[in-house]
């Protein structure tokens, strides 16, 4: 069962009930960056650890903390511009 999408309530429900190890294939860690609901709270990463699940972490811009770090240029763009 993949718990990424889930309510806090169903992932502890599914936690609650779950006979085999549960998957949060698209997630990450709430302390870091709440996201869409869909990073975990250090509470539900702990209950993930002890039914031998997995978090597979998302690392797309979106779903991380802003930067204020400056975009590289391009491979393309000249350096004079």
């Amino acid at each position: 069962v993949d718990v990424s999408h889930c309510s806090e309530k169903a992932f502890f429900d599914i936690l609650d009930t779950a006979q085999a190890p549960v998957i949060a294939s698209h997630s990450g860690a709430a302390r870091v960056h709440q996201f869409a609901n869909r990073n975990l709270s250090d509470q539900q990463l702990k209950r993930l650890a002890a039914n031998d699940g997995m978090v597979a972490s998302s690392s797309s811009r979106h779903s991380l903390p802003p930067t204020k770090a400056k975009t590289p240029p391009s491979p393309t763009s000249s350096p004079t511009g």
